[in-house]
């Protein structure tokens, strides 16, 4: 059989999958992009101070990063459904800032352009960011493509152990491609435990509306490329069929790039399955579920990085005994617990114009 007739078959049962689970899951789709959008029509409080950055980066130590409009708004519905507090919105250069309460912990979240190094993509952007702020944890966090509709389904959260660049030293003829050099970008071990220690891979979870998902710990690809077609898609996932990558997306590789010159920073990308890269914008009974889908990824994707934010899990330590869990244990809760009563008191002392 030839290889436009593979693809092509490919192609259908990549779309059957699709339909069939819209078909399952209507309702629930339709629930996860109401509730995004009634969600962030929440007010947030706009603070225009300059100074006032500085002092909200030194009470936050953990970064969110997102690519599309669609990633930060169920970001934001979540977080707000979750823990009720306000928001703070501070842009400074062709930055915007936002301040939340997201778990046990202050997170500060930035927007970016999808890609690596777009104009405005991840590494231009943390480039910037990392010179004003010095966050111990950097989540990217989204919607990625999935590799196998027989092993994953729409909505299993990825989480990448090592990330592949397909676009950098690589070769296209007669469409395949070859690579030159490997370029790898991996998270550090304290990110890997971590993320190993809280989730059993194994076991199922209970997401949005109770709906069960997988979260799948594996290597992944990254390239510049918005990956919406079936030939472009197997040509790129084919040189590393031995490496057992499980999706692809778009901005690890500038992102870990960037964080790793900044050895107290770790970093972790943690994305929801919202497509197959192809047929990203067919339309399925009359309707486009494109951007439902991505909520519902977004929003498993936030429930996992929600658990990972949990204060026990970051800071335990199976070494520390007697007086130091102790001192973890009641002494750095405690200070969590007066920097997000400070963060309410700015909130509520500069917050006189309640618009976006």
């Amino acid at each position: 059989m030839s290889k436009k007739n593979v693809n092509k078959i490919k192609k259908e049962k990549i779309s059957q999958s699709v339909a069939d689970f819209i078909k399952h899951n209507r309702k629930l789709l339709d629930y996860a992009n109401e509730f995004r959008r009634s969600n962030n029509s929440k007010k947030f409080v706009k603070v225009e101070k300059k100074e006032r950055l500085y002092k909200y980066l030194s009470n936050t130590k953990v970064m969110i990063i997102t690519a599309n409009e669609i990633e930060k708004t169920s970001l934001f519905a979540y977080a707000y459904e979750q823990n009720k507090t306000p928001f703070v919105t501070i842009g400074m250069e062709d930055i915007v800032y936002t301040f939340f309460a997201f778990s046990a912990m202050v997170v500060a979240h930035v927007e970016i352009n999808a890609g690596s190094y777009s104009h405005g993509g991840s590494a231009k952007v943390i480039k910037k960011v990392m010179k004003k702020a010095k966050p111990n944890i950097v989540i990217l966090l989204g919607v990625a493509f999935g590799c196998d509709p027989g092993k994953t389904k729409l909505g299993d959260v990825l989480v990448g152990r090592q990330h592949f660049s397909y676009d950098k030293s690589s070769k296209i003829s007669d469409e395949n491609l070859s690579i030159k050099k490997l370029h790898i970008e991996e998270p550090d071990e304290y990110m890997l435990n971590r993320f190993k220690s809280l989730i059993v891979t194994e076991d199922k979870v209970r997401g949005f509306r109770g709906k069960k998902f997988q979260v799948v710990f594996g290597n992944m690809i990254t390239g510049e490329f918005v990956v919406d077609s079936i030939d472009f898609r197997e040509m790129i996932f084919k040189p590393f069929e031995a490496f057992g990558v499980i999706g692809g997306e778009m901005e690890a590789q500038g992102a870990f790039a960037e964080i790793r010159k900044y050895k107290k920073s770790h970093c972790i990308l943690i994305k929801g399955i919202c497509d197959w890269g192809a047929g990203k914008n067919e339309q399925i009974e009359d309707e486009n579920p494109k951007n439902k889908l991505q909520t519902y990824a977004a929003l498993n994707a936030c429930k996992i990085c929600y658990q990972l934010l949990s204060e026990k899990n970051l800071y335990s330590d199976c070494r520390m005994r007697g007086w130091r869990k102790w001192f973890y244990n009641s002494v750095i809760g405690e200070l969590l617990k007066i920097s997000m009563v400070r963060l309410t008191h700015y909130i509520k002392r500069d917050g006189n114009d309640l618009s976006l």
